[in-house]
């Protein structure tokens, strides 16, 4: 086994591991799994991108005291823990071999869609006040989109992969960047700017126009670190533990955490608007759609396992 706190240079590891900007800082690959756990402990181009995952998830959990069992805010809640549970096993255990790479990120991905999709039905109900059976209807259809949009990626995912099965080459960033980024983005654009036209409309309730603020910028924020890797993209030699992906992970935090934030304050402001019955259909759907996305992303990696074998 590899010693703990040994890293080695971008042209030591195979370029399935490799990040574009980032010259050194990388773990041994092909390691036992314990060795990676380990590395929480010493300097690496990963540490800052597992601790900021891991304090996220604390966070998340400590707000489960004040989201309803059961709630759409509990199960918006629960999103923000899977977006950065996955994250977590994805920046620990990506150089533990070739497939667990691939698989981890994959389920990266999927923790993206489910945590962002989350916040249509809650978004709908506790915002806009529409009628419960309207905003299930609504939720339905959002969440039929999301994993529609996500069985896509998913199969883009397997074609960005396949030629590296075959013994070719492959563009390492473009699963990660151009295929999920650019269909999720819809996903998310459309809500953000639903949001920002509702709030200059019908202003919040004080206590939450604060998070709401949070969460919009927090997300302008972490796109513009995704799209331009600031600052290793200036400067390649000497940012590997600092880089910008730490950064986008504390801004999907406040994102996530923002926005549970506002719709706790909302309902608080709001407390008569409560419907048990629309609530339990929105948590329904919401559950279904983590299963769907589930389920899906098990299909795409059974069919990238059994072309690896071949």
């Amino acid at each position: 086994m590899g010693c703990l706190g040994c890293c080695v240079e971008r042209n030591d590891v195979p370029a399935v591991f490799t990040e574009p900007f980032i010259k050194g800082g990388y773990r041994l690959p092909n390691q036992p799994y314990h060795y990676y756990l380990r590395s929480l402990f010493f300097q690496h181009n990963e540490f800052l991108n597992m601790w900021s995952a891991l304090i996220t998830i604390i966070c998340h959990c400590y707000l489960f005291k004040y989201c309803p069992f059961f709630s759409t805010l509990w199960v918006l809640n629960i999103s923000g823990v899977l977006i950065h549970v996955f994250s977590f096993l994805a920046h620990t255990f990506s150089h533990y071999t070739s497939k667990a790479h691939i698989s981890c990120y994959l389920l990266d991905f999927m923790g993206i869609y489910i945590g962002f999709s989350q916040v249509i039905p809650s978004f709908l109900v506790l915002q806009f006040d529409i009628a419960f059976d309207w905003a299930a209807i609504c939720g339905a259809l959002a969440l039929l989109w999301n994993v529609t949009v996500f069985n896509s990626c998913c199969h883009d995912y397997y074609a960005c992969w396949e030629p590296w099965f075959n013994g070719g080459s492959f563009d390492q960033k473009k699963p990660r960047v151009l295929t999920f980024v650019k269909k999720g983005v819809w996903l998310y654009g459309i809500i953000w700017l639903a949001m920002i036209a509702k709030m200059t409309i019908y202003p919040p309730s004080s206590g939450s126009y604060n998070f709401h603020i949070l969460a919009i910028v927090s997300l302008l924020a972490e796109c513009f670190l995704l799209t331009y890797r600031c600052p290793e993209r200036w400067y390649p030699d000497y940012f590997e533990a600092l880089r910008s992906h730490p950064f986008t992970h504390i801004c999907a935090g406040a994102v996530t955490m923002g926005l549970v934030k506002a719709f706790l304050e909302d309902r608080r402001a709001w407390p008569d608007d409560y419907n048990f019955k629309g609530d339990f259909i929105l948590v329904t759907l919401s559950v279904t759609n983590i299963c769907c996305c589930f389920v899906i992303a098990y299909m795409t990696l059974k069919k990238i396992y059994l072309a690896s074998y071949n």
